[in-house]
């Protein structure tokens, strides 16, 4: 390349950056950290004092070890017993500025990022005794960041590759009034809270039911207040993508959340989603053609009885898309029912806490083969191969936790982790199978 000559400095300058942007290699490097760029200058910005009064950093963390075993029907291949090193972490970024007069600002993000979680591990969909055309998920997938190799993000299922390093889990602004809070940005599902208020596990691993029925990514306003003990929160999520085509309908999720705290340990929430959307992944769009109903609600308490602290969490959903309501080759239309209900005893004694959670869940699946769906058996049993349109499973999973707090903030841990899971095929005559995995971990849970 060979520049004008240019009696203004500054102009030459500027020629040059311009050729420098305009190359085809530093432009893709461009793109790729431009997101960065723009954390380091929110992070610049927070630090002023004149701008915010107030910011909190917390995390919590986990680093474990385990051994994890599967026997029944797995796929032979996968009839094993693997070790692993595991671990997650959770990051809350908050930047607070006071508007006075009982007014605020703030803004908002929460990253996080999971290996391998407990038994769950085992559930990869090349292991599972049955297979879907469409997704691993009808066939029993659990969780995705969960059960995926490596260190894979809430936002994306192969790691940070959707959504970004940071602020993947969440990012939304805030602003406070004396009458409520508004919310704007990528928010999680309020029925999230069902569990994190009661029944949750220590490592943010449990929350099944939620992600099953609930967990959508999108664009989302959300109004929030507390009267005294009782919280409410209402949200709209939204498909805001620019190229949904006038064919496409719906991409709106109403949610509603209600919980009341009667102190001393007792309280009872209850929430309900409405959707009319699509959910590639588990973002939310519009749906095409016709419309794509899903419902989801939930119950939730907890109380103390003596020296025990009991908890319990209902969370059931459905998923009846109406452009799937074609009769099928068992003369019934697409549909999925959720049912996932949760029980949580924890009993402190000198240093020690022992927790047991308890989950027992139900699907039913019709997933028509004439509409490009259906289920093939994969076990190596004598129905291997063959073809199914319904499928019913019961999964019982089994925590028992030991905490000894050693330090503070820095707590080591024992973990029994086992889950059964038994498939039939309602179509198939003859045809189940049953599961089993069980993992023990050890390792350290860390705040910060």
């Amino acid at each position: 390349m060979i520049y004008t000559k240019c009696k203004n400095d500054e102009r030459l300058m500027n020629y040059r950056f311009l050729f420098f942007l305009s190359n085809k290699v530093f432009f893709k490097s461009f793109l790729k950290i431009t997101r960065v760029a723009i954390i380091i200058l929110i992070f610049g910005l927070l630090l002023e004092k004149s701008l915010f009064a107030d910011i909190s950093l917390n995390a919590d963390m986990s680093a474990r070890m385990g051994i994890l075993d599967r026997s029944g029907d797995w796929v032979p291949a996968y009839r094993n017993t693997k070790g692993s090193i595991d671990g997650n972490f959770s990051v809350f970024l908050k930047a607070n500025k006071d508007l006075k007069n009982g007014y605020s600002a703030s803004f908002n993000c929460v990253t996080a990022a999971a290996t391998a979680n407990g038994a769950y591990a085992a559930f990869v969909p090349s292991a599972l005794p049955t297979t879907n055309r469409w997704s691993a998920y009808f066939a029993g997938q659990e969780n995705f960041p969960n059960n995926q190799g490596g260190f894979a993000s809430y936002a994306a299922t192969v790691g940070d590759n959707v959504m970004g390093a940071f602020c993947n889990d969440e990012v939304y602004g805030t602003i406070a009034t004396p009458y409520g809070r508004l919310h704007v940005g990528v928010i999680m599902n309020p029925l999230r809270m069902l569990y994190d208020m009661t029944t949750v596990d220590p490592i943010w691993g449990n929350q099944r039911g939620y992600y099953q029925n609930s967990d959508i990514r999108g664009n989302s306003l959300q109004y929030a207040n507390n009267w005294g003990p009782m919280t409410f929160k209402f949200q709209l999520s939204t498909s805001s993508d620019a190229s949904d085509s006038k064919l496409k309908q719906g991409g709106r999720v109403y949610t509603g959340l209600l919980a009341y705290d009667f102190g001393n340990g007792r309280l009872l929430g209850g929430g309900a989603m409405y959707a009319n959307a699509h959910f590639p992944g588990n973002k939310l769009a519009q749906a095409y053609a016709t419309k794509e109903i899903h419902s989801a609600f939930g119950l939730t308490g907890k109380t103390p009885w003596g020296p025990v602290n009991l908890a319990f969490t209902f969370m059931s959903g459905t998923n009846d898309p109406e452009n799937f309501s074609l009769v099928g080759v068992n003369g019934t239309k697409h549909e999925e029912k959720f049912t996932d209900t949760t029980i949580k005893a924890t009993y402190n004694i000198s240093s020690w806490s022992l927790e047991m959670y308890g989950t027992y869940e139900k699907t039913a699946i019709d997933s028509p083969w004439s509409w490009n769906g259906g289920f093939t058996v994969q076990d190596g049993s004598i129905y291997n191969g063959q073809r199914f349109d319904k499928l019913d499973t019961r999964m019982v999973n089994l925590d028992f936790w030991a905490m000894y707090h050693l330090w503070t903030d820095a707590t080591p841990f024992l973990r029994l982790n086992t889950i059964s899971k038994k498939f039939t095929a309602e179509d198939l005559g003859g045809w189940q199978s049953k599961i089993r995995s069980t993992k023990f971990e050890t390792g350290f849970l860390l705040h910060f």
